[in-house]
């Protein structure tokens, strides 16, 4: 298994904001599952926003 440096460096800057942010500690095993859910969660939320939209056509109607 590879690892993406950028992908790791910016988890680490996530789980640094959070830690900021959040009033309590974690250990290393939560700091894991919490990247793990949150990343689950982006993933949801991008797939939902993703959702295709149908589109309205643009064909003119003709005019009476």
């Amino acid at each position: 298994m590879t690892t993406n440096q950028p992908d790791m460096i910016s988890d680490i800057v996530y789980l640094e904001e959070c830690l900021k942010k959040e009033p309590r500690t974690y250990n290393s095993l939560q700091l894991a599952q919490k990247l793990s859910s949150d990343r689950t969660l982006l993933n949801v939320l991008s797939a939902t926003i993703a959702i295709p939209i149908k589109r309205v056509s643009q064909t003119p109607t003709p005019e009476a």
